[in-house]
């Protein structure tokens, strides 16, 4: 089960984290190092309050048992009374139990909730500032280990999160002007290709008509003076004609790239050496960031509504409460988590690890946004003339 989460963990990692800088591999650390100590500081009292209840229903139990034997059964009213008295006396202590974290399960019979990835869960959500409070540190210990984790945690996190959305921002828009620059050349050949189609076909037009205009030049006939002029004017005509007919074809459009577009050297300071590519001078559309974040909380919807018996909606509720770090409550995962056995651990672990690339998204998602955003309002105050006539740094593909 541990296995599964490091590995899940480490695939994480080196998938996102592996460029940059330590700032990330701190917070990582961080996240690891409190799910070790939260789970070594509160399994052990959950283990406990397990059994103590286990205990007291257990006697519950022999009271009744006894109280059966001992009361006179033609006198059914004492025996319901000393049964009721204990059962209040057992329904205090349930509740005591359940505000301490007892969960309803006899030891053995599902995965602990301070497991591993549940600690891991809970350690993410405290310095993402999620909290859930399904949840929660019992222990004095835990309760001041929770406050220290948090204090030094959520710092290292908002520049996590930082380090990560630029870093991402930047990939993202190196591949989105890739793909626009592929798109472009297609669109570039075909209008090229159209292009040489219209050149051919005028040159046959052109050289039909000559050859028109010399057969009919090639007739003898007597002319006098009248008529020859005016077959001459119609020669002319017809010349005049040709000339107007064959007219040079229309330029292609100077939109499209060239062809030695990748090939061209790049002296932007943030272009790509190889592509020609000058990133720095990339917008990404603020409807494809909300795309990627729509079809994101989506995924997760599926997913957990396949794993908690939830309906679709929901689901996407509670990824949306979740990522926008509200943190509710009323909809965690864990009721059917912990009760899958092995998978549980796997189950938990990918769900840490949703909440920490959706965060991740949203990051990316608020650069981009932020960048077209200004550029937007850059050109709007180009416009009314609030700004000067510098040269706008960034293009909008």
């Amino acid at each position: 089960m541990h296995e599964a989460c490091v590995v899940l963990c480490a695939a994480y990692l080196l998938l996102l984290y592996s460029s940059v800088n330590s700032t990330v591999y701190s917070s990582i650390t961080e996240k690891l190092q409190g799910g070790l100590i939260f789970r070594a500081i509160e399994s052990p009292f959950e283990m406990e309050k397990k059994r103590e209840l286990l205990r007291v229903r257990d006697e519950l139990v022999d009271s009744l048992w006894e109280l059966t034997l001992e009361t006179n059964i033609f006198w059914p009213d004492n025996w319901t009374r000393e049964a009721e008295a204990n059962l209040q006396v057992f329904e205090k202590q349930l509740v005591k139990a359940l505000r301490q974290g007892y969960d309803g399960l006899d030891p053995g019979e599902a995965e602990q909730q301070w497991s591993f990835s549940g600690a891991l869960l809970f350690s993410i959500t405290v310095i993402t500032t999620i909290g859930y409070g399904n949840l929660a540190p019992r222990t004095y210990a835990g309760k001041l280990l929770t406050i220290l984790y948090a204090v030094i945690g959520i710092p290292i996190m908002l520049l996590c999160l930082a380090n990560i959305g630029d870093f991402l921002a930047h990939s993202f828009k190196y591949l989105y002007a890739r793909l626009l620059m592929q798109y472009k050349k297609l669109k570039h050949g075909y209008l090229r290709k159209r292009h040489l189609r219209h050149r051919r076909k005028l040159r046959r037009e052109q050289s039909d008509l000559k050859g028109h205009a010399k057969r009919h030049a090639d007739v003898s006939i007597p002319l006098t003076r009248e008529s020859h002029g005016v077959c001459a004017n119609n020669l002319e005509l017809v010349e005049n004609g040709l000339h107007a007919t064959v007219a040079p074809p229309p330029p292609v459009s100077s939109t499209a790239p060239s062809l030695h577009d990748d090939s061209t050297s790049n002296n932007g300071s943030g272009g790509d050496a190889d592509s020609g590519i000058d990133t720095t001078r990339v917008t990404v559309p603020v409807t494809l960031c909300l795309g990627l974040l729509i079809a994101y909380i989506w995924l997760g919807a599926f997913i957990f509504s396949v794993w908690e018996k939830w309906k679709l909606l929901d689901g996407a509720y509670f990824c949306f409460v979740t990522l926008s770090t509200i943190g509710f409550g009323d909809f965690v995962p864990g009721a059917s988590l912990l009760s899958q056995g092995a998978d549980a651990q796997t189950k938990l672990a990918t769900c840490a690890l949703y909440l920490l690339f959706g965060l991740a998204l949203i990051s990316m998602c608020f650069n981009l946004v932020q960048e077209e955003v200004g550029r937007k309002f850059y050109m709007l105050g180009k416009k009314i003339g609030s700004l000067g006539d510098a040269d706008d740094n960034t293009i909008h593909l």
